[in-house]
C-alpha cells in the first residue's frame, strides 16, 4: 500500500470525525449524544466546551443574519419618520441578546447541579439547552 493510498484512508476515516465536530446546525445534535463521545469526565467537559461554542458561533451568525435584515429593510423606507430608527433598531436587538445571555447564564447557575466532578457537566447541560432554545426562537424570527 503506497503512502498516498494511507494518507486517503486516513482521510476517508478522519472526515467524519471532523464533520461531527463542525456541524452546520449545532442546534439539531442531543447534547447528550455529542458529549458522551468523551470517555471520562474531563473529555466530556471538553466536548460540552466544544458543543457551546459551535451553539454560541451559531447564534452569532443568526444575530448577523438579523442585524443584516433590519438594515435591508431599512434602506427601502427614506421616509423623514424613520431616520435614526435603525439604530434604535440595532441597539435594541444587540442589548435584547445581552440580556438574553445574562439570563441564560443566570438559569442556568441558580439550578442545583449537585457536587463533584460531574457539576460542572450538568451545569453545561442546562446551559446548553438553553443555547439551543435561543437558536429555535432566533430561527422563526428570520424566517
Amino acid at each position: 500500500m503506497s503512502i498516498s493510498s494511507v494518507k486517503s484512508f486516513a482521510g476517508i476515516l478522519l472526515l467524519p470525525l471532523s464533520l461531527l465536530a463542525t456541524p452546520q446546525e449545532p442546534g439539531l445534535y442531543d447534547p447528550v449524544e455529542f458529549i458522551n463521545q468523551g470517555v471520562n469526565t474531563y473529555e466530556k467537559l471538553d466536548k460540552a466546551k466544544e458543543l457551546t461554542g459551535l451553539l454560541e458561533a451559531r447564534i452569532e451568525h443568526l444575530l448577523k443574519l438579523k442585524i443584516q435584515d433590519a438594515k435591508d429593510s431599512y434602506k427601502v423606507l427614506g421616509e423623514e419618520r424613520f431616520e435614526g430608527k435603525l439604530d434604535e433598531l440595532l441597539e435594541l436587538i444587540n442589548s435584547t441578546q445581552e440580556t438574553w445571555k445574562a439570563y441564560a447564564v443566570a438559569a442556568a447557575s441558580e439550578e442545583y447541579h449537585g457536587g463533584g466532578t460531574g457539576a460542572g457537566l450538568r451545569y453545561s447541560y442546562t446551559y446548553i439547552d438553553k443555547l439551543i432554545e435561543r437558536i429555535k426562537e432566533l430561527k422563526i424570527v428570520l424566517k
